[in-house]
């Protein structure tokens, strides 16, 4: 089934239905309200005042017939092309579903879904339709992660043994530590350790072509560095608190192996305030994404290079300057970064205008691979609770 839009996907602007009205909803819609390539068009609630009032902070962008109280009358509206799910985290999976059966191209904010089961809902639903569908994880997306990736896959950094960070706010989102900050931290790995395999291929390949000077193996390795590389976990070790009414967790401690020399280090918590940042190293160096305040959406790096005597060089790296100062924009934003949300939205276009059905830079094996190893760090940071409670 084709999209149900009449929109020339190849060079107009894609037109945006918004499903929510919460902050993210109104920073997304704020990040995109500035770029040529992105329509913000629509808006869809549960209540239709506070489908106004959020139609009411752009104004210029989202007219009143494009303004609706239900979540029916904006899939049913034929005019947009794609709905990006901002509804609140157990909503994801219906809403994404919803939209997807109405002809829509979606985006999902992140976490995709709730379950591995219901993330392949999504995916099958897609599928079958032949329409686009994205998780939200603007990280994957954002200049300066791109670049860390980038320097991974050329081998700067040599061969990499470990990816630290961590994530940590005390305020109290009701999603829980897991799905609102480690979500970015279990991504992390899958990025940059599939860049890694990426060196490897290209090591590998540069060596056969010095030993066997054969050409036949060109379009193999063409071929595998196109397709997308799904790190697969051999070893997920969590630990854990859970809040009180035991709904959602309020700290996570998390390493993830992948080979025997590759691991992924986190620790995302609600309870305080965190340094923030992010540290991805390798043989011959490492690359911090700065904090102050968030590494995973940040404006600087800093990559190390370690020479065959141990000494150091480092050099910093600024990607501000394409940008549009805070005060272009209509709006405040709530969340820091929030800027940057642009880029997903324009990864979306780019994918659909070319006629793809998913991106791969973020695939859908992707997003599936994290919440596979986020439902094993939710049932080790609850079996704790549940060995307690057999003993009753």
């Amino acid at each position: 089934m084709a999209a149900a839009s009449t929109a020339n996907e190849k060079s107009a602007p894609l037109r945006w239905g918004i499903l929510g009205t919460g902050k993210i909803a109104e920073d997304f819609a704020n990040a995109v309200s500035l770029c040529s390539e992105v329509k913000l068009h629509a808006i869809g609630s549960r209540s239709a005042a506070s489908a106004a009032a959020f139609a009411a902070l752009f104004p210029s962008h989202i007219s009143p017939e494009h303004t609706h109280g239900s979540i029916e009358a904006l899939l049913a509206d034929a005019t947009v092309d794609v709905i990006y799910v901002a509804t609140p985290d157990a909503l994801h999976a219906p809403h994404a579903l919803m939209a997807l059966r109405a002809g829509k191209h979606v985006m999902v904010e992140k976490p995709f879904a709730d379950s591995p089961a219901a993330a392949d809902a999504i995916v099958k639903e897609a599928r079958d339709r032949g329409l686009f569908v994205m998780e939200a994880l603007w990280t994957r997306f954002v200049p300066s992660v791109q670049r860390a990736l980038a320097l991974v896959s050329s081998g700067a950094l040599g061969p990499v043994h470990l990816v630290q960070s961590d994530f940590a706010c005390a305020y109290p989102i009701p999603a829980g530590a897991l799905n609102a900050l480690g979500v970015y931290s279990l991504a992390l790995g899958q990025m940059v350790y599939e860049a890694d395999a990426r060196r490897a291929i290209k090591e590998r390949a540069a060596g056969d072509a010095a030993t066997a000077a054969s050409s036949e193996a060109t379009p193999v390795v063409a071929a595998e560095l196109a397709a997308p590389i799904v790190p697969v976990a051999r070893s997920v070790r969590a630990l854990g608190s859970l809040r009180p009414d035991s709904l959602s967790d309020s700290q996570v401690g998390v390493t993830v192996q992948y080979a025997p020399d590759q691991l992924n280090v986190f620790s995302a918590s609600l309870l305080c305030n965190g340094a923030n940042d992010a540290t991805i190293t390798g043989a011959r160096g490492r690359i911090r994404l700065h904090g102050n305040p968030l590494w995973h959406a940040t404006d600087r790096l800093t990559v190390t290079r370690v020479g065959d005597d141990g000494s150091e060089s480092s050099v910093e790296e600024s990607f501000t300057d394409a940008e549009q100062p805070l005060s272009a924009f209509p709006r405040p934003f709530h969340l820091a970064c929030s800027q940057r949300l642009v880029h997903e939205a324009l990864e979306l276009t780019r994918c659909v205008r070319a006629g793809k059905r998913e991106t791969s830079l973020w695939s859908l094996a992707h997003t599936q691979q994290v919440m596979a190893l986020m439902e094993q760090v939710r049932q080790q940071i609850r079996a704790p609770e549940v060995d307690e409670a057999s003993k009753h």
